[in-house]
């Protein structure tokens, strides 16, 4: 009897299982998407955040107009009865609105003849922002409204 003894060639398995040890095509595509998946998440998460910081900072920017103009009312600016608009150099539109203030009629005090005149009172209303992209310009702000009661001079 003749026996032959064959030696492991180049292309033979010498290992059971050795053939199951890598990644398939399926797996390796399964785990693009899981991570194509994962980045499209951070991306949403990332750009809402900086959303929100462009947002804050725009109504901190309008909040610093509004009260500006508000301090300025009666000192460097006249208070008038009327309503003043303008734009600020950065893009943020105003709107001052001053008028005769009317106390509710359960807290309307009632002045003698023989007192005088107490100092007119002015309501006064500040609106600064963005333009809202929706609506007209001229009647919505995307921004801040300040409201108060200011002291006028005497009469």
């Amino acid at each position: 009897m003749t026996s032959c003894v064959t030696s492991p060639g180049p292309h033979s398995d010498p290992t059971p299982g050795a053939r199951d040890s890598g990644f398939t095509l399926v797996e390796t595509l399964v785990a693009l998407a899981v991570l194509a998946m994962g980045l499209a998440g951070l991306y949403r998460a990332l750009d809402s955040g900086w959303r929100g910081l462009r947002e804050a900072a725009r109504a901190t920017e309008a909040l610093a107009v509004a009260r500006n103009l508000l301090a300025a009312l009666g000192t460097e600016t006249p208070l008038a009865t009327g309503r003043r608009t303008g734009t600020t150099p950065g893009g943020v539109r105003w709107e001052v609105d001053v008028g005769p203030y009317v106390p509710p009629a359960a807290t309307a005090a009632r002045a003698t003849p023989s007192q005088a005149a107490p100092p007119p009172l002015y309501a006064v209303t500040v609106r600064a922002g963005r333009p809202a992209s929706t609506a007209s310009a001229s009647t919505s702000y995307d921004g801040v409204v300040l409201e108060t009661v200011k002291l006028g001079a005497r009469p």
